[in-house]
């Protein structure tokens, strides 16, 4: 058994499709290519009741975990999934890469030129700085495994189909006695040839789930108008499998380290001492804690691909004690946390109470999450009476870009 989607199993997350008419019944509202066709006065009506979100924030459906759950890692019956969705749910959703052919791309997933190495972003990964033109494709960042150019991946009009993902799709199809096409129009070649090569051959059986009719429904041994998720979930719980709840899964590493204290000057010919020294000449002791992102998509090249998906690391507390003001007494120096204070530089928080202690703080703007700076987020602190940096407590806060939202 295969699976064979198209953008109607996503109208559920938010996604609008793109073939839907005006007076459609999903909360997305029409499609976009039947708005573009529109006059001002519908798009404004449209516009005005229709519920959607951007694919970089949307999260996996009933039927998108309903299919993970159907493939169970190889061992379930269903064998692939190919798909003409450009949206990354199904990646996101668990689906193991190996185990789907994404026919028209992916808008999250970037891919070297040279060594096939890829990673899946929490932000669109076109670039038009570098790919000015629709049948160019260079991102601007480079490949971590070879260096070479990263790749978006998307398929436009009057472009080939990736050979790995068309070949696994027709594949496949060959060897599939069953072909369940959901949410698609199956209008569009030569995608569409994966579930018609199902539907027409001798002991082949296909089910289309769609809302409209399609070119294929003649081929089909069952036509179900309705919603993907309405039927997948009276599909799992007639075969009484629980429907997986889509879990955000992200790992970080957060570390501290600590600096050697400035010492006096060396005499010529030696090498200076590591650390630094304050205005009056005392050494210092320096502590930088740091935090970054791994990659929860990276293949072919382990977990350990810096993401920053972290916007921001506050330092909460440091030293032997709980930070000034934790127990009621304050202080006028900037941020100082049981003796610590942050380098000069460093932006500390606003307190929202009288009588807070400002924090000390690094972030990553979320603008500049398009370049390829995946580099720590951290904050350097200095303790000029303290210098013994080998075991200093240390509490602290991060917060998260919130890309995943779901609006129940």
């Amino acid at each position: 058994m295969i699976a064979f989607t198209g953008a109607g199993v996503s109208t559920a997350a938010g996604i609008p499709d793109f073939r839907s008419g005006v007076n459609t019944s999903l909360e997305t509202g029409a499609g976009a290519w039947v708005l573009r066709a529109s006059t001002p006065d519908v798009r404004k009506a449209n516009a005005a009741r229709r519920v959607a979100t951007t694919t970089v924030k949307a999260v996996p459906t009933s039927t998108h975990m309903s299919l993970v759950k159907l493939h169970g890692n190889g061992k379930g019956p269903l064998k692939a999934l190919v798909s003409q969705n450009t949206d990354g749910l199904h990646r996101r959703s668990g689906m193991p890469p190996e185990a789907l052919a994404e026919l028209h791309g992916n808008s999250n997933l970037e891919r070297c030129v040279d060594c096939g190495w890829e990673i899946m972003r929490d932000f669109k990964t076109r670039n038009s700085k570098t790919a000015k033109s629709a049948k160019e494709h260079r991102t601007g960042r480079i490949c971590k495994a070879c260096g070479g150019d990263l790749h978006d991946t998307i398929i436009n009009f009057g472009e080939s189909l990736p050979d790995r993902d068309l070949s696994m799709a027709n594949d496949q199809a060959a060897q599939a006695d069953l072909c369940l096409a959901l949410g698609s129009s199956l209008s569009v070649s030569p995608a569409n040839h994966v579930p018609q090569q199902v539907g027409c051959k001798q002991g082949g059986r296909l089910v289309i789930v769609n809302l409209m009719r399609t070119p294929l429904d003649g081929h089909a041994d069952l036509v179900i108008h309705a919603k993907c998720d309405t039927v997948m979930e009276l599909l799992m719980e007639e075969l009484a499998i629980d429907i997986p709840t889509f879990k955000l899964q992200r790992k970080f590493e957060i570390g501290a380290t600590s600096l050697r204290p400035a010492v006096q000057p060396a005499a010529e010919g030696e090498d200076e001492g590591e650390g630094e020294a304050d205005a009056n000449g005392n050494n210092v002791g320096s502590l930088r804690i740091w935090v970054r992102g791994l990659s929860p998509c990276a293949s072919g090249s382990g977990d350990d691909v810096p993401f920053q998906f972290i916007r921001r690391l506050v330092v909460l507390e440091a030293g032997s004690g709980v930070s000034v003001g934790a127990t009621g007494r304050t202080s006028s120096a900037k941020g100082v946390l049981g003796g610590w204070t942050a380098v000069s530089g460093t932006k500390h928080t606003q307190p929202k109470r009288k009588g807070g202690v400002p924090r000390p703080y690094s972030e990553v703007l979320k603008d500049a999450l398009g370049d390829d700076n995946f580099a720590n987020v951290e904050v350097t602190l200095a303790h000029p009476s303290n210098t013994d940096t080998s075991a200093i407590p240390v509490r602290v806060k991060l917060h998260f870009f919130g890309n995943y939202v779901r609006k129940d």
